[in-house]
């Protein structure tokens, strides 16, 4: 039975992934993993506790592959960690400006930093 694979035809992998036409140094590359990674502390402020505000940012995260963790502070702040691509981190950015839809945002603080490899979104603290 003859499935084609003596062919000199690129065998499709995965979304975007053809082995012959996109191997590097002997592997195959993704704009996934080869994408890079960028990330930012958000502190947010206002009416942003006691209004789902880490789960709704959680899902937009999640929505967004965006990895990070999100908590309460005592002062009544939240903070947030993320981490992914440039653009869906402005995104989740802008996001936090308006947060859930109980929530009042007053100001969001953002500081980039150098990024942790963090493998999901999740809430803490």
């Amino acid at each position: 039975m003859d499935l084609g694979l003596s062919r000199n035809v690129p065998a499709r992998i995965g979304v975007g992934i053809y082995l012959g036409a996109g191997v590097r140094g002997g592997t195959a590359q993704s704009n996934e993993t080869t994408m890079k990674k960028h990330r930012a502390s958000v502190s947010i402020t206002g009416k942003v506790q006691g209004v789902w505000f880490r789960a709704h940012t959680q899902e937009k995260a999640r929505e967004l592959d965006i990895t990070g963790f999100v908590r309460n502070m005592p002062d009544g702040s939240v903070y947030c960690e993320a981490e992914g691509s440039e653009e869906r981190l402005q995104e989740l950015i802008d996001w936090c400006r308006q947060g859930s839809p109980a929530a009042s945002v007053d100001k969001v603080a953002v500081i980039r930093m150098e990024p942790a490899g963090d493998k999901d979104f999740v809430i803490s603290g």
